[in-house]
């Protein structure tokens, strides 16, 4: 009888309380199709999916978008700005000393570009002239500059279109 009593308490259920195997049942059923659902989403999202399951010889739409076909530059070189005082007291007048290159389509883009480079040049030193020291801090400040000088360019070009300044060398003091 003790022996009986034992043997009930070490785990074995009692005759009443049987276990119920629904959520094993639900864990086997379930648990691979989560799963799945995990790795499939995991893999959309990373873009993983894409590269794996395409042909190898397929670029992406926006890769052939932005590939142009000819490059051509033009480059300023040079230009030395005095900058505006950013206080009154400062005795020491600020400079900014830049050369840069404009990326434009074609070649027959460069060459009304190459006759239009004073007017370019005009705006460019307009507009440095009117910037302090503290706007061209940090790589916010070079970005706002890479912009605003991008507009200037696209405004004195007016039917071409620049795509992208290429900074050659910025020297702030």
């Amino acid at each position: 009888m003790a022996e009986e009593a034992h043997g009930a308490e070490e785990g074995a259920p009692a005759e009443g309380e049987k276990k119920s195997k629904l959520p094993l049942i639900l864990a086997m059923v379930l648990g691979p199709i989560v799963l799945t659902g995990i790795v499939f989403a995991a893999l959309y999202f990373t873009g993983l999916g894409a590269k794996i399951f395409s042909k190898g010889d397929h670029k992406p739409a926006a890769a052939e978008a932005h590939a142009p076909t000819e490059v051509s530059y033009l480059e300023i070189k040079e230009l030395l700005i005095n900058l505006t005082k950013s206080t009154k007291k400062s005795r020491a007048t600020p400079f900014l000393r830049l050369s840069l290159k404009l990326e434009l389509p074609n070649a027959e883009a460069l060459k009304t570009a190459e006759l239009l480079r004073p007017r370019l040049i005009d705006a460019f030193q307009v507009y440095l002239r009117q910037l302090r020291t503290e706007d061209l801090e940090g790589g916010a400040g070079l970005q706002r500059l890479r912009e605003e000088l991008l507009k200037q360019a696209n405004s004195v070009l007016a039917p071409l279109k620049v795509s992208n300044i290429l900074f050659d060398q910025m020297l702030v003091q």
